[in-house]
């Protein structure tokens, strides 16, 4: 029993810093800390004010330099320029041979209104 208590406290604890990676955080303008759960869940705007997507999903900058987010992974269209996003929380994306973007769930536009304003406590 004590050794199950210790590997599960040893896995929370690594949970937990994997949380905090650099690779997951942001630092808006205050010089506040915004970390995610996952590498590419949150980004900056212009401004330097983070944004979030949803648990699962992904958050990256349009070519108007806006942050948008989307339930799943978000992918540039090749030819249109677009981003869009697996509707599926967690959904993949991918690009068939011709070019075509694909995505788990069916792919939505990656939008503004799918983010959520990340604001220090």
């Amino acid at each position: 029993m004590r050794t199950f208590l210790g590997a599960a406290l040893a896995v929370l604890i690594a949970a937990q810093a994997m949380a905090q990676s650099p690779r997951h955080c942001v630092t808006d303008i205050r010089g506040n800390q915004i970390c995610s759960t996952r590498a590419g869940q949150c980004a900056l705007d212009r401004y330097k004010v983070a944004w979030c997507a949803p648990e699962n999903g992904t958050a990256m900058k349009d070519r108007y330099d806006e942050v948008v987010c989307g339930a799943g992974v978000c992918i540039t269209d090749a030819r249109s320029g677009e981003i869009f996003c697996a509707s599926q929380s967690g959904g993949a994306t991918s690009t068939d041979p011709s070019g075509k973007t694909q995505c788990e769930g069916g792919c939505v536009p990656a939008s503004n209104a799918s983010c959520r304003r990340m604001t220090q406590n």
